[in-house]
């Protein structure tokens, strides 16, 4: 590691010897490392900095401040700033990396652009942050994540917490000294502990509210016999009374790290009765680790922070009666049992080292470090940070700032060219358009394919991807009635139940005449992947299609499917799955809302796929576009190389003055501009411009309803597992309305014998999620198990979710009357809104990019004929 590492921690050097000390001990191994504790509260008037070096390449900077406050307070902000830009010059650190232990210092990158930003958070600090009263704390967690490369956790629940909040986070649990707690000579026994009798269940640790103190109870009332010792220091109890007293609960007091063998190589068994509810939610398995490392039996509550690697060396337990029988259990346990147990703690505990963990971690670092460096070198329009002595003076004004790198944004950047500065608030472009890498595999955030009729649009799906895009006849699929029915759902009747076959065939019959009308086949649903352009279709509406009575158009979406395609296909399709992916009443739903069917209704056609099946209908919209490497985050990666304006990340706006054409962001900074263009959603742009919004606007804001979108992204240890690029559930017997196959729409998504699964559920405050974490995890796997998705005993290789809140506006009367409303009011505030709300497409399409270009030609003031291709 060539680089210098810089060390931002809330935990001193010197007082414990924890996981920062094993880890950055090991690190200036490599090159230097300067460990920046928490400032210090001494007497001095002056601020400076203390620099000892511990060990060669090793420096524990300690600052000194006049300010009272404890922590990397914003108090203390001021002085750090300058502390560090102190440390930074006298030691000649130029390229180096930010390693956080505690968000609460991320202010102080600010001002600088590390080669890589690492994040290892303790779950017992993650934990703290999240209590009530940390206000500006998790805020600067989200900071932090935004900002990191890279994010470690030593916590499988932290893990399952942070992975919908980034991309790139992995579990390393704490290495644990064996010949420690298991030395080789057995240490003479404690006087305090040598007088009790036989069997001795053991625990140390703090005795505080972790501690299950009625299964404690229980378990000394329950044997008498046995002799519960409990060492380590009373803490955050009233008195030492709070804990159960009995004659056979000894509680020794604290022990020094050093001592604890004398006292553990002669207990019989190791217990952890804590409790399993917020208190150990983000609790580090560690001691559990170092109660195995003695190889005595370990009795434990299932607490949050269990890892599948874990569980099976542990009898576990969720009650003080489990409790006691698993005890029982563990006192008697058979010489078989004991050497199938001491193998696998001894395999667990080799691979779990320090000297293994580390190098893992560093080799993840110096990919994110590459990385970087090759796109500083590839990216010359992303801007440096704005250093602090100009971030209040910004030189200038660019004529158009855009508000979002989502692919509009990105495509309003291109087309508007040297005139634009492209904000973006997270660490990358993309938007909803991004992927992640997860053990291998690449997951999108939704599921996300490219199509258009429009040329310019293909064109420019070429010029950002070139040999990267890759053409394929779709294959989606729909799961009704327990088996897979080709897409359209109207065209392929055949072999479905003979009564939904009639059904549908005699709702078809019913419908009225056809009428003269335009013939253009209309490209309506994003899960199709055919989006159709503005330009160039007919758009699918109440306008197009002809009903019973023509004197009244369809007031709502349920109407509009059973006057076009009759009571069978709404009864048996459109209505079950509409209602699963809008999760609100059909009557609600504008017309214009209809998800599942693309196509208008072919009568011919589907008599004909009732009696037999049908060959897949040919057209442009039987193909799509996918990247053949990097998922959907290289279409806006692609975009990177040709924007010619300037991109700034990390730059979120908290502020919108647009009287003054002025924004204010996050860090400070202030930006005028000439014209604003904003990709943001609707109600988020006017909370931003709160302070100049009238109240019948902010209203208008108010009734615009959104419905968030869950994706659970599964890797599948066997290979091929279906050649479908995606499927349909209308049927309340799955927990999502639609399977993504990452897998099959790209091999290069999925690990060397592995296949990606994005199961896709929609809630909203009207329904909200049946269930949450792995219960969701756990439903989506077995509903894949269900409908031969994934077979019972193929292995999971990974499992995570990503969260996509507000992330489909709702097509409803309230939008459809506010819209002009706010657009009048933004148009007259100088301000161009591209948003999503104003095109009620739920996936990635052509359409995103064709706003982008729009807007751009609005400003313009001229139409681009054509997409420049160098």
């Amino acid at each position: 590691m060539a680089q210098d590492l810089i060390v931002f921690s809330h935990i001193r050097w010197h007082e414990s010897e924890r996981r920062p000390q094993q880890i950055i001990r090991r690190l200036a191994a490599e090159g230097r490392v300067f460990y920046l504790e928490e400032p210090l509260q001494r007497e001095h008037p002056e601020p400076h900095l203390e620099v000892q070096e511990l060990l060669p390449n090793l420096f524990l900077c300690q600052p000194q401040t006049p300010e009272r406050v404890v922590g990397f307070h914003e108090t203390q902000l001021p002085y750090l700033d300058h502390l560090l830009a102190q440390l930074i010059e006298d030691y000649g650190i130029d390229d180096w990396v930010a390693w956080f232990y505690t968000p609460t210092a991320e202010p102080l990158m600010h001002d600088y652009q590390p080669l890589a930003v690492v994040y290892d958070c303790m779950g017992e600090l993650h934990g703290r942050l999240h209590r009530p009263g940390k206000a500006y704390l998790p805020e600067r967690e989200v900071d932090l994540l935004q900002a990191a490369d890279l994010v470690f956790t030593d916590s499988s629940s932290v893990l399952r917490a942070l992975q919908g909040k980034h991309d790139q986070v992995y579990c390393f649990l704490d290495g644990v000294d064996q010949a420690h707690f298991r030395p080789i000579q057995r240490p003479p026994e404690p006087p305090q502990q040598a007088s009790l009798p036989r069997p001795r269940l053991g625990y140390f640790g703090s005795l505080d509210r972790r501690l299950d103190r009625e299964l404690l109870a229980a378990l000394a009332a329950a044997h008498p016999d046995w002799q519960l010792v409990m060492i380590g220091p009373v803490t955050h109890l009233e008195d030492e009374e709070a804990l159960p007293q009995a004659p056979n609960i000894h509680y020794p007091g604290p022990e020094k790290f050093g001592d604890l063998p004398a006292f553990m190589c002669h207990w019989d068994l190791c217990i952890l009765p804590w409790v399993c509810n917020e208190a150990t939610q983000w609790a580090s398995p560690v001691r559990l680790l170092e109660f195995l490392a003695t190889e005595k039996p370990v009795v434990s509550t299932p607490i949050a922070g269990l890892t599948d690697q874990l569980t099976p060396l542990l009898y576990l337990a969720d009650s003080p009666e489990t409790f006691i029988r698993a005890c029982e259990q563990a006192l008697v346990e058979t010489a078989e049992a004991r050497e199938q147990r001491l193998a696998g703690v001894r395999q667990a505990l080799e691979e779990g080292r320090w000297e293994r963990t580390v190098p893992r971690m560093q080799q993840l670092l110096q990919q994110a470090v590459a990385q970087n460096r090759q796109r500083r070198t590839r990216r010359p329009a992303v801007s440096a940070p704005i250093p602090a002595a100009t971030r209040r003076a910004s030189a200038g004004s660019p004529p158009v700032v855009i508000l979002g790198a989502g692919p509009t944004g990105l495509s309003a950047a291109y087309h508007l060219g040297e005139q634009a500065l492209l904000l973006e608030q997270r660490s990358q472009v993309g938007g909803n358009c991004r992927s992640l890498e997860d053990h291998g595999f690449t997951f999108d955030y939704g599921g996300h394919v490219l199509f258009s009729k429009h040329p310019d649009v293909q064109q420019l799906y070429q010029l950002v991807l070139g040999d990267n895009l890759h053409w394929q006849t779709r294959e989606a699929w729909i799961y009704s009635h327990n088996q897979m029915v080709p897409y359209p759902f109207q065209e392929s009747l055949y072999g479905l139940p003979a009564d939904l076959v009639q059904d549908c065939l005699l709702g078809i019959m019913n419908l009225a005449p056809r009428s003269p009308e335009p013939t253009a086949r209309t490209t309506r649903s994003p899960d199709s992947g055919d989006e159709g352009s503005l330009e160039s279709s007919t758009p699918l509406n109440s306008q197009t299609i002809p009903f019973r009575n023509r004197r009244q158009q369809p007031r709502n979406l349920e109407d509009f499917i059973y006057e076009t395609w009759g009571a069978g296909l709404a009864k048996h399709y459109l209505l079950p799955y509409n209602q699963k992916f809008w999760t609100l009443p059909l009557r609600e739903l504008q017309p214009g809302a209809l998800q599942g069917s693309p196509w208008e209704l072919d009568r011919a056609r589907t008599v004909a796929g009732a009696l037999r099946p049908l060959d897949a209908a040919s057209g442009a919209d039987s193909y799509f576009g996918y990247p053949r490497v990097g998922g959907m985050q290289a279409l806006a990666d692609g975009f990177l190389p040709h924007l010619r304006g300037e991109l700034r990340l990390g730059a979120r706006v908290v502020r919108i003055l647009s009287r003054e054409r002025r924004l204010i962001l996050a860090d400070g900074a202030e930006i005028k501009y000439q014209r604003l263009v904003s990709t943001l959603q609707l109600p988020e742009l006017i909370r931003l411009l709160d302070h100049e919004v009238p109240d019948e606007i902010r209203a208008a804001a108010a009734r615009l309803r959104r419905v968030s979108l869950r994706c659970v992204n599964l890797g599948i240890g066997r290979e091929n597992l279906t050649d479908k690029h995606w499927i349909h559930f209308p049927e309340a017997s799955t927990i999502f309305h639609r399977v993504f196959a990452q897998g099959a729409v790209s091999p290069a998504n999925n690990a060397p014998g592995g296949f990606g699964l994005t199961c896709e559920i929609t809630y909203s405050p009207e329904q909200p999620l049946e269930l949450d974490g792995d219960a969701l995890i756990q439903r989506c796997l077995q509903d894949c198990i269900k409908c031969g998705l994934v077979g019972a005993r193929d292995p999971i290789w990974t499992a995570h979710q990503l969260d996509l809140p507000q992330a489909l506006p709702v097509p409803d009367r309230a939008a459809a009357e506010s819209m002009p409303i706010l657009h009048q009011w933004l148009t007259g505030a100088g301000i161009l809104s591209a948003s999503r709300d104003d095109d009620w497409q739920p996936y990635l399409s052509d359409r995103a990019l064709l706003a982008g270009r729009r807007v751009a030609e609005q400003i313009l003031g001229y139409r681009r004929e054509r997409i420049a291709t160098a």
